[in-house]
Formats: structure tokens, C-alpha cells, sequence
């Protein structure tokens, strides 16, 4: 592991952009986690599912209700008994067509407020919907997906890694959005909570996104969290500042306990308990990261910030409201998690460097261990943007995942 000398920056060890990336850890010790459920048997869940169709068949449930309930349990289509259900919701015929079949396109029928198609045999592969003026398009209800060269597509009960969503989850007042989960080829004994979900796996996100499943390793789960798009500033900051010449922010409460008393019961119910569990983000991401850490002391084992915002509170002409670092001066120790720090830039030239080498540098004041519990990296000249952390995201990953 590198060494980290006294003024926090990690020594030993080329610059971000020229360091080789280092083989993951040895697997951790195994210890009593119980049977996931997304790698046990999903027969059970199928079953459940298959009921709610009933329902929705029998007009005793909402078509959309059930979708979403389908979707939130063990996911489209429904394989079981012998047999997979494909289903859409009423509207544009379509039909369905997937490796299962050389993609020649299956009609679906219409039964009741449902379109429908059962093939016979339990299926696996990838597959997607095609409308009436031959369009293709992924299943917006299924729950695995991938990429290639011709887009996304939906994955029949997918096999080793691969990505799964959850859309529509809401709660703690907050608008609805899509959570997305690259579930690993292992059970997984690490899950690391990340914001800005829209920007770590698609391909089509800006300046690339991080593709940080790309330096996950076998077993580390990673739930990236979609922004609210304009209500970003507010989610992400715990008090306000100024933006854009306006006055903005101070949703993170309502946030932080959307994360972890609704998305993290989700998760755990869906992929199982997890060993250790983190919180990361850049940018605002960083700075509501670590608000989380000290609105729920030790509910966590790791913190990334990246890039973090830690001085909003006082970024705006006569804003004079507490920052990330006055809130973390005045706190006690916690007994967790661990910290990593990072940015770009450099002393004066932006990337939010200053505010976190203070902030490192306070966390070392008040007791956290370089090289134990506290680290620090800085890559000088980095710019603030997306494929600026996706060069050095397997830093913190490694340092979590050897947890």
C-alpha cells in the first residue's frame, strides 16, 4: 500500500495519470453473510411475481402498479414453472425478440391492460421490444441491462456481471429516480453507495463517465444513486450557498435518510447483508458524502470524496453559513468510517484542492491515522469533470474493497 508521509500526500508512487493500477486484494476471510438473494434461487420471487400479474389480469391491481411491483421484486420477465412472461404496458403493439430466438421478433397479445408474451422454457440471454414502425428499444421495465455497440439492451435472469436498476424510487419527500446496482460476478461482501448514478456506468454519460464498474472488483456492489437533475444543488448540500448568482441548497437531511432508510433496505433485502458498506461522490457528491458519514456516525465503514465541495456554506458573496470543514471540527471522533480525500488542481487552481488538503489535514488533527484510517491524493493539474475521476477511481475502490 502507499505510503502517506506527514503532509498527507501519498509518497511513493507515480502520478495519478501515469500509476499502474494495482492487482485487486486478497479475498477477505469468509464470514456467515447467508445466501443473497439475487444469487440464490429466484424461483420464489418469480412465483410472487407471477401472482401480481394475476392480479393486474384480474383488474384487482393497477397495470403499472403491478409492473412496478414486478419490477422492484425479482424483476421482468418472469421466469417460472417452466416458462418466461414477457410485459408491457398498453399502448404501440410490440413485440419481442432476443438471443433465445436469432432476434426474430415474437408479437405480444393484449390480455386485459397488459401486453403479453409467454414462450415456453425458463430463457436466459439478452433480448429487447420492437414496435409496430420496427423500432428497437430496451425493456424500460426489466431490471438487468447492458450495453454494445447497438445501445442497451435487457438481460433474461443474466449470469456473472452485469447491471440492474430500480426505477421510481421515492421517499423522505423527495422526487422519484432511478437507482442502478452493478452486481458483481461473486456474492458480494462490499456495497458502496455512490452519487450521481447516471454517470458511473452508461457509456453515454458526460465526458465518458467513470465506467467505475470497470475497477470494481469480484465482489464489491455498487449502487449508484441518479441526481435530481436541477434539484441536485439542494439534495447535495446540507445548508445554503450561492449558485449561479442564486441563493440555493440545504436538502441533504432529507437525502441522507433517503439513502439509507429507503435505497440501503432495498439493497440489502435484494442482494444481501453486506461486511462493510461506503459512501461516495465528487464534487457536491463528495461534500453530501461526507455529510451522510456525520449525520449517521458510524453507519458506515468507508467515505470517498473526490473533488468534494467542502467549503459551501461561505463559496457566496456575504453567505456566511457552516461548512463541511466547521462541522467536522466541532464533531467528536467517530469510531468509523475510514476517509479518503482526493482533487485535481492544486494550491490556488481549483478542483476544490484547498478545502480538501484542510480537510484532510483537520482529519489528521483530530486524530485519524494516515495510512490506517486517513488518506489523501492529489493529481496535480486534474481537471473537474467526470473522466478525471474514472482515471483514479480505483484508488479508493482498492482501498475499500482491501477492508
Amino acid at each position: 500500500m502507499p505510503r502517506v508521509g506527514r503532509s498527507g500526500r501519498v509518497e511513493g508512487v507515480a502520478p495519478a495519470e501515469e500509476a499502474p493500477r494495482p492487482a485487486a486484494p486478497a479475498e477477505a476471510a469468509a464470514v456467515p453473510l447467508g445466501p443473497p438473494p439475487a444469487f440464490a434461487d429466484p424461483r420464489t420471487a418469480a412465483r410472487a411475481d407471477r401472482a401480481t400479474l394475476e392480479a393486474v389480469l384480474a383488474g384487482a391491481l393497477d397495470p403499472v402498479e403491478g409492473l412496478r411491483r414486478i419490477h422492484m421484486n425479482g424483476g421482468l420477465p418472469i421466469v417460472a414453472d417452466g416458462k418466461t412472461t414477457f410485459l408491457a404496458e398498453p399502448g404501440m403493439p410490440l413485440a419481442v425478440a432476443g438471443t433465445f430466438d436469432h432476434w426474430r421478433p415474437r408479437a405480444m397479445t393484449r390480455h386485459g391492460a397488459l401486453q403479453v408474451l409467454e414462450i415456453e422454457g425458463e430463457l436466459t440471454g439478452a433480448y429487447k421490444l420492437v414496435d409496430a414502425q420496427g423500432r428497437w428499444q430496451s425493456d424500460p421495465w426489466a431490471r438487468a441491462y447492458g450495453h454494445d455497440a447497438q445501445g442497451e439492451y435487457s438481460l433474461i435472469r443474466p449470469q456473472g456481471a452485469h447491471l440492474e436498476r430500480f426505477r421510481l424510487m421515492e421517499g423522505c419527500g423527495l422526487p422519484p429516480r432511478t437507482v442502478r446496482v452493478w452486481v458483481p460476478k461473486e456474492p458480494p461482501t462490499h456495497h458502496l453507495y455512490m452519487q450521481d448514478g447516471q454517470n458511473l456506468f452508461e457509456p453515454d454519460a458526460m465526458f465518458g463517465g467513470w465506467r467505475v464498474h470497470e475497477s470494481a472488483g469480484p465482489r464489491t456492489l455498487i449502487i449508484g444513486i441518479d441526481n435530481a437533475g436541477l434539484g441536485r444543488f439542494a439534495e447535495y448540500t446540507h445548508t445554503e450557498d450561492k449558485a449561479n448568482g442564486e441563493v440555493v441548497g440545504g436538502r441533504a437531511n432529507a437525502y441522507a435518510d433517503f439513502l439509507q432508510t429507503v435505497v440501503r433496505p432495498h439493497v440489502e433485502q435484494t442482494y444481501g447483508a453486506p461486511r462493510k458498506v461506503g459512501v461516495m461522490g465528487s464534487s457536491l457528491g463528495g461534500l453530501v458524502s461526507m455529510h451522510i458519514a456525520a449525520r449517521y456516525p458510524n453507519a458506515f465503514d468507508f467515505v470517498g470524496a473526490m473533488s468534494p465541495t467542502l467549503g459551501w456554506g461561505k463559496r457566496g458573496e456575504g453567505m456566511a453559513n457552516e461548512t463541511m470543514l466547521d462541522r467536522y471540527g466541532a464533531l467528536p471522533r467517530m469510531r468509523r468510517p475510514k476517509f479518503y480525500l482526493d482533487s485535481g488542481g492544486g494550491p490556488g487552481a481549483g478542483d476544490n484542492y484547498d478545502v480538501t488538503r484542510s480537510m484532510a489535514d483537520l482529519l489528521a488533527e483530530r486524530g485519524y491515522r494516515w495510512s490506517r484510517d486517513l488518506w489523501h491524493w492529489h493529481a496535480p493539474a486534474a481537471p473537474h469533470r467526470e473522466d478525471a475521476w474514472a482515471a483514479r477511481v480505483f484508488r479508493p475502490l482498492r482501498l475499500f474493497e482491501a477492508m
